[in-house]
C-alpha cells in the first residue's frame, strides 16, 4: 500500500510539473514580443520591430546573453512594482511590491532558463 501511495504522489507531481511546462519560457517569450512592438510601434519602424525581435530571440540562444537578458527583465519587474506602490504614495507599498514582484518573476525567469536551456 505504501508503494501505491509513493507512486501516486510521484505521477500527481509529475502531471503538476507538465502543467506548469513551458510557464518561464512563455513569459519571456511575451517579453520580447512585447518590447519589439512597443519599440517598432513607438519609432514607426518595422525595420527595428524586426530588429528588436530578431535580437532578442538571438540573445535567448547564447547562455550569458541569455542570463544578462532574464535578469534585465527581472529588474524591469521590480521597477515596474516599484512605480505601482509609488501611485500610492507609501513606501511600504513600493518595497512590498517590489520584493513580490523579484520573487515571482525570479521564479518565473529561472524557470525560463532552465526550459530554454533544454532546448
Amino acid at each position: 500500500m505504501n508503494g501505491n501511495n509513493a507512486l501516486r504522489k510521484e505521477i500527481s507531481q509529475s502531471i503538476i510539473d507538465a502543467k506548469n511546462q513551458g510557464n518561464g519560457a512563455g513569459l519571456a517569450l511575451a517579453e520580447i514580443i512585447v518590447i519589439s512592438i512597443a519599440l517598432g510601434i513607438y519609432y514607426s519602424s518595422w525595420w527595428l520591430f524586426g530588429g528588436a525581435l530578431f535580437g532578442l530571440m538571438t540573445f535567448m540562444c547564447f547562455k550569458v546573453t541569455k542570463i544578462i537578458l532574464l535578469v534585465v527583465f527581472i529588474i524591469a519587474w521590480v521597477f515596474i512594482a516599484w512605480i505601482i506602490g509609488q501611485w500610492f504614495e507609501n513606501l511600504g507599498a513600493s518595497v512590498v511590491l517590489s520584493i513580490i514582484a523579484l520573487l515571482v518573476s525570479g521564479g518565473l525567469h529561472v524557470q525560463a532558463f532552465e526550459e530554454w536551456k533544454a532546448k
